[in-house]
C-alpha cells in the first residue's frame, strides 16, 4: 500500500508539471563497491555526459547545503522548517536542471542510505536504509525515476570496511563483535526489502566490480551510450596489511595486532568467514530467482564485465590499477552534509 500510494503522488506531481519529466537518478552506493569510482568516472566524463543531456550531482553538492535539513545526524530529529527549506531548495534545483536541458541527472551519495561505521555498531547492514531513503525520497517532491543500488558480497563488503575504518582511527574490532557481524542475521535482501517498503521509486540492484559505463547504461535503462573514456580508475582501495601496520603504530596503537606482510587483512576467522559466504549465497539465490519481485538485479550490468571478476575470498584486493584515496568520508563520526 505504502509503495502504491507514494509512486501515486510522484505520477501526479509530474503530470501537474506537464513537460517532459527528467529522469532522476538515486546511487545510494552501497560504501565498499567503487562507488568512489563510478563518481570519478562521472566528473571526468562530465563534458561528454553533457552532450548527452546526463547531469551528475556527487558528494561535493550533496555533503554541502543541498541536502541539509533532509537526514538527521545520531539522534537528533529533523527541524520541520529545516526540511520544507531542503524541499524547495532540491526543487529549484532540479528546474535548474531541466532548464539547461538535462534529460537525466545521476544523484551519487554513498551516505544516503547510512555510513559503514553506523553498520560497525549495529553489526549489521544499513538497519535504517527504509527510513532514510524515504525522507530523501520526500526531500525530491517522490520526483526518482529509480533507485540504484550495487551490492558487494559479504565476505568481501565487511573485511573492506573494517579495513577502512581501523586506518582511520576506529579501534581495531574485538572478537565479540566480529562475531555478532559474521552471525548476523540481516541480508542484502532485507535492506532491498526495506528500501522498497519505503519508496515507490523502482530498484536496480548492480553487482560490485560493473565496469562504470555499464553502471552508466543500466542506470539510464540503457538510454544513454555512455562514455568509454576513464572506466580503468579504481580509487578508494582499503588498505592493506602494512599500510594498516603503519597507521596504527603512528598513533601509537597494537600494529602487531595486524598480521605481517603486505597482503588484504582478514579480521574473520574461517568458521566466520564460511558464516559471511553462506549469507551471500542466501542473497544470490533470493536475487538469482528475481528479488520477491521487489527489484531488477543486474549483476553484470549492461554487457558483462570486461575486467576479470574476481571472486570476494577472504583477504582479496581490488584489481590492479590506481589505487588511490577518494573521498575520505566513507566512515563518518560527523553529520552527512556540511562537509566537502
Amino acid at each position: 500500500m505504502m509503495h502504491r500510494m507514494i509512486d501515486t503522488h510522484r505520477r501526479i506531481a509530474a503530470r501537474r508539471r506537464g513537460a517532459r519529466q527528467m529522469d532522476v537518478i538515486l546511487h545510494i552506493g552501497a560504501h565498499r563497491t567503487a562507488t568512489t569510482s563510478f563518481q570519478h568516472y562521472l566528473r571526468l566524463n562530465g563534458p561528454a555526459l553533457q552532450r548527452r543531456r546526463v547531469g551528475f550531482w556527487g558528494p561535493l553538492r550533496t555533503r554541502g547545503a543541498l541536502l541539509a535539513g533532509v537526514l538527521p545526524a545520531t539522534n537528533e530529529v529533523v527541524d520541520p522548517k529545516a526540511r520544507d527549506t531542503a524541499r524547495r531548495r532540491i526543487e529549484t534545483a532540479l528546474r535548474r536542471a531541466e532548464a539547461a536541458g538535462l534529460r537525466h541527472l545521476v544523484v551519487s551519495e554513498e551516505n544516503l542510505p547510512g555510513t559503514p561505521a553506523h553498520n560497525m555498531r549495529q553489526a549489521q547492514l544499513y538497519p535504517d536504509v527504509g527510513a532514510r531513503i524515504a525522507r530523501v525520497s520526500e526531500a525530491f517532491g517522490h520526483r526518482i525515476s529509480r533507485v540504484v543500488m550495487t551490492l558487494r558480497p559479504q565476505p568481501g563488503y565487511w573485511p573492506s570496511a573494517l579495513a577502512c575504518a581501523v586506518e582511520r582511527g576506529h579501534p581495531l574490532p574485538a572478537r565479540a563483535q566480529l562475531d555478532r557481524i559474521a552471525r548476523g542475521p540481516r541480508l542484502w535482501q532485507d535492506v532491498v526489502r526495506d528500501l522498497a517498503s519505503h519508496q515507490g521509486a523502482p530498484i536496480v540492484l548492480l553487482r560490485h566490480r560493473t565496469a562504470p559505463d555499464d553502471m552508466l547504461t543500466a542506470m539510464t535503462a540503457r538510454a544513454v551510450a555512455a562514455p568509454q573514456d576513464h572506466t580503468d580508475h579504481w580509487l578508494n582501495a582499503a588498505p592493506d596489511r602494512a599500510e594498516l601496520r603503519a597507521a596504527l603504530d603512528a598513533r601509537g596503537a597494537m600494529a602487531c595486532a595486524i598480521p605481517a606482510g603486505e597482503g588484504a587483512w582478514q579480521p574473520f576467522t574461517p568458521d566466520q568467514r564460511a558464516l559471511l559466504a553462506e549469507a551471500w549465497q542466501d542473497d544470490e539465490f533470493w536475487l538469482a530467482a528475481g528479488a520477491g519481485g521487489l527489484a531488477t538485479y543486474l549483476p553484470t550490468g549492461r554487457s558483462g564485465l570486461r575486467k576479470t571478476e574476481q571472486s570476494e575470498r577472504a583477504g582479496q584486493h581490488l584489481p590492479p590499477g590506481r589505487h588511490q584515496r577518494g573521498q575520505a568520508h566513507g566512515i563518518e563520526k560527523r553529520r552527512m552534509v556540511g562537509h566537502r
